[in-house]
């Protein structure tokens, strides 16, 4: 078997999509079930607490209602290239 050599992935401009530092982020499918309403709560919480340029990123398909919120951003599903700079 043979190997293809790896090629860089295009350059993906996160600020595009609405992410900017500093963010925490969860990537995954967005379910309940997976303590993500947890996370919601307690984030909108932290927000009303210690307001910052901090955002909530969330990628991956979802299964719950996100709620409109100036620091969350929704990105629903995302491509390898935006994954890798999201991680990055």
């Amino acid at each position: 078997s043979g190997l293809d050599p790896v090629t860089p992935a295009p350059a993906v401009s996160l600020a595009q999509r609405g992410v900017r530092d500093p963010f925490v982020l969860y990537l995954g499918r967005i379910d309940p079930n997976k303590g993500c309403g947890d996370l919601v709560q307690h984030f909108m919480r932290f927000k009303a607490d210690e307001p910052g340029p901090a955002r909530l990123v969330m990628a991956g398909p979802a299964s719950m209602p996100i709620p409109d919120h100036p620091d969350i951003v929704p990105l629903g599903f995302v491509d390898e290239a935006t994954r890798a700079a999201l991680l990055s």
